[in-house]
């Protein structure tokens, strides 16, 4: 595997360092070397780690590199990684530490002997971590970062879908709200850096259309483009400058913050490279890509740059809807003195989804646009004498324009308009109903980050290795867009549930959500009856919204024989609010008391009450979750793998629910004057509007999710080089409004006729989703030839959705003095309790009655190292099973259709 030009492990020297079972050395040992290519050319910025050991540095512009280590044994491994080269893990065990190393790195090709084609399990960050390479991520034939992550257990295989935003889950099947709040609490960090969605403000009036599907502008045949309260759209990640992959699903270390259902770490290229220009194709959808790594020449380091164009129609025969996105960066990596180095990395981004006019149907236009702009930089210092080993400041801007747009031409009757912000009774006026209506936001959003990593040297107490890190960090969001474009005299929408929509500029209305947060961790190494042991021992502080939190994060390891080891975790973890949620737009309602129109809208009359209700989301605390996990490992002589069990607890998450705002005003009457127009006056009764009511962002969002993940990769059947792999998900989620009760206005009709109650309560509702997907491939690799086949087949082995059981009756109503009163649960049937009774769903379970599958092959030929061929192929068996629910007419059909993506890529 590791090619030395000097003899490593057999020097004359034979009073140099040796190993012993368990620790080799307490002393601090100054490992050096030197890395190069097949060329004995020296490359820069290596990473050279030793995972362990949790300590790590890069080779300079001579490819020397420095590593002080303390406390050795004779499993320690010495790890070396380099864009566009072969990864290589040496085992320090009998090497002759007082001689430097020199190390020699192949390019990456399918002609090499192992290559690393799916994700594999790795303790970095996280003992629930999974390791994607930049091999798997090109056999891939991603055209985002969307379809690398279907490699993760439970995920199915599907063809690459750009018309639709693509967000991501982690162990969960919950749905609708719980389901954004699993996505939002994802955290997705590139290059140490956090990309926030918090200030993503792309919603209609929260208000008025809550959380859930009906926020976002959206086209009547396509769909909504757009992501706010939840988790980022992938399609908006390229792949070509990635380098590196680690997806915690379970714990995390203490490090990483703002989060609750896991973090996606990306590592991007750094240090020259050659040029690579590849080419995919997948239907209507096309994709070109370029990435390249420049050595500057002498201490100048080294430019890496990539770039990208994507484009993808729906149906390329008719046009209408598309999507587009153009992307680049670069990133100028650069030792500045012995032990200080520095990175700084521009990147660019643009996005289209648009849903052009039909011709056949030219009422309607929808798109969905933004570009970003974003800068981070991250300055590395490592000392070699005293307590520190390591400091790491990262600071990052982000800035960038979204738009979404919808136009419809209205063909109606006239309206009535109440258009004023501020509270009272007034004169409204009439609109003739034909009109081109517009819904129009604008957002600017601005994040910024800083970040702080320190790293201790090691301490050791008898055979026991300490290593601490602690650190802190800063991240603020903002929105500085014009906000909420409307004009209130051409409305798209009519008055619902007395709530209208408004103008709101962001600008004016938000400002900016700061989150604060420390952190301290002891990485505990050593052996116990001569087996090695690991601890994470570490606590996160955060301040979010205002709210303090603290989560212990505790993870342990342990080789119990050989080939096996197991691991266990528990953490707790925070996500702040979005920008959206903590500061929502004022409610308008708009109550009428008179609405006259006599086909003359000058002596006509539409007289209102509007009251403005502002929201102070000040309460408003941070998601939570709890995570359980426990792991078996194997590495042996039939191969690898592990399978993890686990328990997660979500409370505390981002729902919005109604608010009723009963509102009493006097009744008025009118009479016509000579003139033709209307005069109005006080009858001097009054009346209750009970039915007033807002939508309001709560803590209501509760989800407990248990599963287990498994993943086992054989070595090789030689004969017919091929290995086996098998990756399996199975999650039960149960999830609710737990903390919240069902509050509903009784009718008008109702209440006039002088009912107790104004209100009726109803237990919340839960619901119970199980779904259980796996994966089998063969992998064959021949090394000689540049070649590589892997066959998968996804089996989707089970899949249950129990809807919410109720009884229809009221547990307790809300009465006209506005006074809670709860009904026993023997007396809730009572006659005089019947017309508090709902009409909710009843219980029903869909179990789908069958197992399914669907059939996968990618196929890669290197030609001479330079030209790579890739044929990724969908559902090859065209296997689309349809299922009728039991009562319904509705048909599912499970699986896509075939699709073939075809790529080239040049090494030049």
């Amino acid at each position: 595997m590791v090619a030395f030009t000097n003899t490593i492990g057999q020097s004359k020297n034979s009073g140099a360092h040796k190993f012993k079972e368990g620790v080799f050395n307490q002393k601090l040992i100054e490992l050096k070397g030197f890395v190069y290519d097949e060329n004995n050319h020296p490359l820069e910025f290596v990473s050279v780690a030793i995972p362990s050991l949790h300590i790590g540095t890069h080779t300079d512009h001579k490819g020397a590199f420095l590593l002080q280590v303390q406390g050795i044994d004779s499993t320690t491994q010495l790890v070396f990684r380099y864009v566009n080269k072969e990864s290589k893990s040496i085992a320090l065990a009998g090497i002759d530490l007082n001689q430097p190393l020199v190390i020699n790195l192949k390019d990456h090709s399918l002609t090499l002997k192992d290559v690393q084609v799916q994700g594999f399990r790795e303790r970095v960050n996280s003992n629930s971590s999974i390791i994607i390479d930049r091999e798997a991520i090109e056999q891939s034939q991603a055209f985002s970062l969307a379809e690398v992550l279907q490699m993760l257990p439970g995920k199915k295989t599907e063809a690459p879908d750009l018309q639709h935003p693509q967000t991501l889950t982690l162990r969960t099947d919950a749905t609708d709200q719980n389901g954004m709040n699993n996505s939002f609490g994802v955290a997705i960090f590139i290059d140490g850096v956090r990309i926030s969605n918090d200030a993503n403000m792309q919603a209609r009036s929260l208000s008025i259309r809550g959380l859930g599907g009906q926020a976002t502008i959206s086209s009547k045949s396509d769909g909504s483009f757009d992501v706010p309260y939840n988790g980022l759209d992938l399609r908006d990640i390229p792949v070509e400058n990635i380098e590196r992959i680690e997806v915690i699903q379970g714990v995390a270390d203490a490090r990483y913050g703002d989060l609750t259902n896991g973090a996606i770490l990306i590592t991007t290229r750094a240090g020259a490279s050659p040029t690579s220009v590849s080419l995919k194709i997948n239907g209507g959808s096309t994709q070109a890509t370029l990435a390249k790594g420049v050595r500057l020449g002498g201490k100048l380091g080294a430019l890496n740059f990539s770039g990208g164009y994507t484009y993808s129609n729906a149906n390329p025969r008719d046009n209408m809807k598309s999507y587009s996105r153009v992307n680049g960066s670069v990133k100028w990596s650069v030792d500045l003195a012995k032990g200080l180095s520095n990175s700084f990395n521009v990147g660019f981004d643009k996005r289209l989804d648009d849903v052009k006019v039909d011709p056949d149907d030219g009422d309607r236009r929808t798109f969905a646009s933004g570009h970003n702009l974003n800068f981070s930089n991250s300055l590395n210092y490592q000392p070699t004498s005293g307590i520190l080993r390591r400091l790491n400041f990262t600071a990052s801007y982000s800035r960038g324009r979204q738009e979404s747009y919808d136009q419809w031409i209205l063909n109606a009757a006239v309206k009535s308009i109440a258009d004023k912000d501020t509270t009272g009774i007034y004169k409204g006026y009439f609109v003739p109903g034909q009109y081109l209506a517009v819904q129009n936001i604008i957002g600017i959003p601005i994040t910024a980050s800083a970040n702080l990593d320190l790293t201790s040297k090691t301490f050791l107490t008898g055979t026991m290795r300490h290593q601490f890190k602690a650190g802190g960090s800063v991240s603020t969001s903002g929105n500085n867009g014009p906000g909420i474009v409307i004009d209130p005299t051409r409305p798209r929408w009519s008055t619902s549930s007395y709530k209208t929509e408004r103008p709101v500029d962001y600008s004016k209305l938000l400002p900016f959500l700061t989150n604060v947060g420390l952190y301290l961790q002891d990485n505990i190494n050593g052996k116990f009856l001569d087996k090695s042991y690991g601890f994470y021992l570490g606590i996160r502080a955060d301040i979010q919204n205002g709210f303090y939190t603290y989560q212990p994060r505790l993870s342990w390891q342990y080789q119990i024989l050989k080939d096996w080891g197991i691991s266990l975790a528990y953490g707790e973890s925070t996500k702040a609010p979005a920008l959206g949620t903590r500061y929502p737009a004022p409610t308008w309602l708009d109550i009428p008391l008179l609405n006259l129109y006599t086909g003359n809208a000058d002596q006509s009359l539409y007289l209102v009450y509007t009251r403005q209700v502002k929201t102070d989301n000040a309460d408003l605390k941070p998601a939570k979750s709890k995570t359980l996990e426990f792991a078996l490992n194997y590495h042996g002589k039939a191969g690898s793998g592990s399978i993890t069990a686990y328990a997660k607890r979500n409370y505390d998450g981002f729902t919005s629910s109604t608010e009723y705002i009963p509102i009493t005003l006097p009744d008025y009457d009118y009479f016509i004057n000579e003139d033709k127009t209307i005069s109005y006056y006080e009858t001097g009764d009054s009346s209750l509007y009970a039915g007033v009511s807002r939508m309001i962002a709560s803590n209501g969002g509760y989800t407990a999710d248990y599963g287990f993940d498994l993943m086992f990769t054989s070595k090789e059947i030689e004969p017919l080089a091929t290995k086996l792999s098998v990756s399996s998900g199975l999650v039960f989620s149960k999830f609710d409004s737990r903390f919240q009760r069902n509050i509903k206005a009784l009718s008008d009709q109702t209440i006039r006729a002088g009912s107790e109650a104004l209100y009726a309560i109803y237990n919340g509702t839960t619901y119970k989703n199980t779904t259980w997907n796996s994966n089998l491939s063969a992998i064959t690799h021949i090394p000689k030839l540049g070649f590589t086949i892997t066959l998968s087949a996804d089996l989707s082995l089970l899949q249950t959705r129990i809807s919410p059981a109720s009884d229809m009756l009221a547990i307790g109503y809300i009465n006209r003095a506005m006074q809670v009163i709860d009904i026993a649960e023997q007396d809730r049937g009572l006659e005089k309790y019947a017309y508090l009774k709902d009409q909710q769903t009843l219980f029903a379970e869909d179990k789908l009655p069958f197992v399914y599958s669907n059939f996968n092959v990618t196929i890669a030929k290197e030609i001479r190292k330079k030209i790579r061929l890739t044929i990724r192929g969908y559902n090859i068996f065209n296997i689309r099973p349809e299922y009728n629910k039991p009562g319904t007419n509705s048909w599912t059909y499970y699986n896509t259709e075939p699709s073939l993506t075809a790529g080239i890529t040049f090494t030049l």
